[in-house]
């Protein structure tokens, strides 16, 4: 029986059948590394500084809003420590959004929308813009 590579070539050889199918799966990896870091690359400038966890706060601007637009939290600061029941929500400005404290909320910034905060125990704990 001979050696070498005349020994390899043989119809019988099941190494040589998946000789290719191995090359394949390895070039189909290395396509998607390569690919993997030019998305990476092409990030929009900025992308990554709000996205990417451990990079610290993205600088966001507001815009400033006149007072006319501006959520009047000071005239609401009296509902603080009253039964959310007891409070007439149809007489409050709108945009408002009433949540309880831990619900999960959207964190988009609108500063003339009023926000308030209903604690544990229904009451009122905070009243606030945004």
């Amino acid at each position: 029986m001979p050696n070498g590579p005349a020994s390899q070539d043989r119809p019988g050889n099941r190494f040589n059948d998946f000789l290719p199918l191995e090359r394949a799966v390895h070039r189909i990896v290395l396509l998607m590394v390569v690919e993997g870091i030019l998305l990476w690359s092409c990030a929009a400038p900025g992308f990554l500084d709000k996205h990417v966890a451990g990079s610290g706060q993205a600088n966001v601007e507001v815009e400033e809003l006149p007072d006319d637009r501006r959520c009047a939290v000071a005239r609401y600061r009296t509902l603080i420590g009253q039964p959310i029941e007891e409070i007439d929500i149809a007489v409050l400005p709108r945009p408002l959004r009433v949540y309880r404290t831990g619900s999960r909320i959207t964190m988009d910034y609108r500063p003339e929308r009023l926000n308030v905060v209903v604690g544990t125990d229904g009451s009122v704990v905070e009243v606030k813009c945004g």
